[in-house]
């Protein structure tokens, strides 16, 4: 089925609303198989630390379960504020369609099972204290929501009412659920801790040497864990292997990964990692040295203003020689023209308009290394600087309420993407600390983008809702269609501990460090 894309999107969402009282807050939490958006309303309590309270119904499809939850919102939203001991959060209709439903999910997440998996993993990392079902459950909801670490979390506790019932009863005092005493506790982490986590988990290898492990091992390079990082890059630099010819070859993925080889120059000054540096950069040149229309191995992606502008910029730091930084510049001009929309976002390819989270994470970050590197001197510094702050502010714009971005950034109900949120966190981070970006915009913006990153987090460094590898798609519904991964993933990994460490360094800077 065709999806409705951008602001059209958003349009839907807004008139399908049928809650209009004032105190009831509605946004988008997913898509049914369909296409239709699946709602979620929220009733604030009248205290602060109150328990969360959810209600669920429509589990076969519109019945008078989901007029129920409607009418209860609207009388409790209608109550003073001293009568609000709860947070009343619902989802009145969450199977619209009326599609077979399984708990726990199974089957690729959000392309097959999207209404179980949007229930699933929604309220999982809502964490309620009580999970309130209205209605039929023949699908038993209740018990799995109850048995079971819901989305990875915990169990919470449930119960059943018919639609005639008090939907409210008993739900005034209630103690914390599993489910909430995690999602808090990881919402609590400090980028510190958040470090410690993932840092004996990524950037473990680097082997081939492509960005996916690399961003780890810049990470850990900036933990200071220089020795770890050289004896994973030491068979590139002592003739045991050739770090340009492998399985990838001169891909953009194992030019990015040269990055890891301008860090080690920058910070040991060897010049074995800045000849392997250099050695990606300059297949920007042709033999006579002069600059190419563009890095090659850029697959007209938006992938590759990350892949390919940012170590031409990190050579032309450690050369000085103008003319990397001249083609950093031009590779994101290239690019630009390629697969920048109209309205700032990027689009991942010319084949179609989606605005691909982590396509966009790319571009970000792409913009956020290169600035690092190219010097206030350069004729085209203040232009790309120009450039990044007003994509920073409509990344900014287009945020959720929970702190992340989505699969595809502009469209009301694809699901909240958790790589893309690291990455542009992680560039909107350097920009602060940089001094590009106003702390006072910016700041809350990042912390909740780093708070909704770490909750996403399990203890063992698994994530949930990863886009799974993608390269450039044909259909807008390709992307909106990517499977969410769930568990440890490399790549997310490494932009999350990216992540940690720029947010540790904004800690010494703040500290006078």
């Amino acid at each position: 089925m065709m999806r409705q894309s951008g602001i059209a999107g958003f349009a839907l969402a807004l008139v399908s609303a049928t809650l209009p009282a004032a105190d009831i807050e509605t946004r988008a939490i997913g898509l049914s198989g369909s296409g239709d958006v699946i709602e979620l309303a929220r009733v604030a309590a009248g205290q602060d630390d109150a328990s969360i309270v959810a209600l669920v119904g429509g589990l076969a499809g519109r019945d008078a379960s989901s007029a129920a939850i409607e009418a209860a919102l609207e009388a409790y939203a209608a109550r003073a504020d001293a009568e609000r001991p709860f947070e009343l959060i619902a989802v009145p209709l969450a199977n619209a369609d009326g599609a077979a439903l399984v708990f726990p999910p199974t089957g690729a997440a959000y392309r097959e099972n999207a209404e179980s998996y949007t229930l699933w993993r929604s309220l999982g990392l809502l964490a309620p204290d009580h999970v309130r079902i209205v209605g039929r459950d023949q699908a038993g909801f209740g018990a799995a929501v109850a048995a079971d670490n819901v989305a990875g979390v915990a169990p919470i506790p449930s119960s059943r009412v018919d639609a005639d019932a008090d939907l409210l009863a008993g739900m005034a005092t209630l103690p914390r659920s599993a489910a909430r005493a995690e999602i808090e506790a990881r919402r609590a982490r400090s980028p510190q801790r958040f470090a410690e986590l993932l840092a004996p988990i990524y950037g473990q290898e680097f082997d081939p040497p492509i960005y996916i492990n690399g961003m780890a091992l810049i990470a850990h390079l900036e933990r200071g864990d220089v020795e770890h990082v050289e004896r994973l890059v030491a068979p590139y630099v002592d003739g045991t292997r050739d770090s340009l010819a492998g399985r990838f070859g001169v891909s953009s993925l194992v030019l990015a990964g040269h990055l890891v080889f301008a860090e080690l120059a920058d910070l040991t000054g060897d010049e074995r990692y800045l000849e392997r540096a250099r050695a990606a950069a300059d297949f920007a040149f042709d033999d006579n040295g002069e600059m190419l229309e563009a890095m090659p191995g850029h697959g007209e992606m938006s992938d590759a203003i990350f892949m390919g502008a940012s170590i031409l910029a990190a050579v032309g730091e450690l050369t000085g020689e103008e003319r990397y930084f001249d083609m950093a510049v031009r590779q994101i001009d290239f690019m630009n023209a390629l697969v920048r929309r109209d309205d700032g976002l990027y689009r991942h390819s010319p084949l179609n308009d989606a605005a691909w989270g982590r396509g966009n994470g790319f571009a970000a970050i792409g913009y956020a290394l290169t600035l690092s590197h190219l010097p206030p001197s350069h004729a085209d510094y203040a232009r790309v600087l120009g450039d990044y702050r007003t994509l920073m502010a409509n990344y900014a714009r287009w945020q959720n309420d929970d702190g992340t971005w989505r699969q595809v950034i502009d469209y009301p109900g694809a699901y909240h993407e958790t790589s893309s949120t690291a990455i542009i966190g992680f560039s909107m981070q350097r920009g602060l600390n940089r001094g590009w970006l106003d702390a006072a915009t910016f700041e809350p913006v990042v912390a909740r983008a780093f708070g909704a990153v770490s909750t996403r987090t399990d203890r063992d460094g698994g994530f949930i809702d990863v886009s799974e590898s993608t390269n450039k798609q044909p259909n807008f519904e390709d992307y909106l269609m990517r499977e969410a991964l769930f568990g440890r993933d490399q790549r997310t990994g490494s932009f999350a501990l990216l992540f940690a460490v720029e947010r540790i360094a904004a800690e010494r800077i703040a500290a006078g460090n």
